[in-house]
């Protein structure tokens, strides 16, 4: 069994013992789009890239969005499905280290109508823990990316 094989499995896991809805971070070991990509399919959620959709329109001025916004446009986003929250982190690295917490806590303790993902590469240590909701994937080596695949993502 590869290492991508025993991730999923333990997304799989991860997300049934939960119900099945609600907010879940997967910490990762880097930036693996195609990864995110995997996961959602695995989880038969939707891409959502937040950085791409939201913030892009916003140009320089994107720092300026407040987390309630983003977690406005997630509630959103879920209402009729699952999704995974894609460079979320973009708009997090915009915020103070307590900004990110309290709103990482927020998310999470939240209502979801549907289960929504969220990868973090930047602010692993910022997720909260001990919530029963995050899969810790720090220390897992995954298959290099491919030339093409980097290139696609």
């Amino acid at each position: 069994m590869t290492a991508l094989d025993e991730a999923l499995e333990q997304l799989d896991a991860l997300v049934s013992r939960n119900g099945g809805s609600g907010c879940f971070f997967v910490l990762m070991p880097e930036y693996r789009p195609d990864l995110s990509k995997l996961f959602a399919h695995r989880l038969g959620l939707r891409m959502f890239d937040y950085r791409a959709i939201v913030m892009a329109s916003y140009g320089a001025d994107a720092n300026r969005i407040p987390l309630h916004d983003l977690t406005d446009r997630l509630q959103q986003e879920t209402v009729d499905e699952g999704i995974l929250a894609h460079n979320v982190e973009a708009l997090l690295a915009t915020k103070t280290e307590p900004e990110r917490q309290r709103w990482l806590s927020e998310v999470m303790s939240a209502a979801w109508s549907n289960p929504m993902l969220i990868p973090l590469t930047l602010f692993t240590r910022d997720a909260p823990a001990e919530s029963g909701r995050v899969l810790d994937l720090r220390e897992v080596t995954f298959e290099d990316q491919g030339l093409i695949s980097r290139l696609l993502h």
